[in-house]
């Protein structure tokens, strides 16, 4: 079951809104409040992250973590790689991304922004 985030009324786990106000109720964060899914899923121990360039290009690279990827270990990991903008470093990616494998490297001196979120390996849907 979810709860939805402004009423706290109980919906199904396949509504994506809330049967009583009509708030959207989106899956937690990883680490965030428990909404009796954990049972059924585990958090990923890989993320995604988002690294937006000086030149406006955006770069996806993937990173694995040393265990599940909790608001903490997110947040940990930020704070490392915000350390390294600006600085002359390459920062080197290695993973398995559906069948295949990328390296993938950034200099970390021509990143302006980053953005780093659980990768729970599903592809998302778009509305029509």
């Amino acid at each position: 079951m979810r709860l939805c985030p402004r009423c706290h009324t109980r919906a199904g786990r396949e509504d994506w809104r809330c049967p009583h106000c009509g708030a959207m109720i989106l899956r937690p964060v990883a680490g965030g409040a428990n909404d009796d899914m954990a049972d059924d899923e585990e958090l990923p121990q890989s993320v995604t992250i988002t690294f937006t360039l000086r030149s406006g290009e955006a770069v996806e690279v993937r990173d694995f973590l040393d265990g599940p990827a909790t608001e903490q270990a997110i947040r940990e990991y930020g704070a490392a790689l915000a350390k390294e903008i600006g600085k002359d470093t390459v920062r080197t990616f290695a993973y398995w991304y559906d069948d295949d494998f990328y390296m993938d490297a950034v200099l970390m001196d021509e990143v302006a922004a980053f953005s780093v979120s659980a990768d729970w390996g599903e592809e998302e849907e778009e509305e029509e």
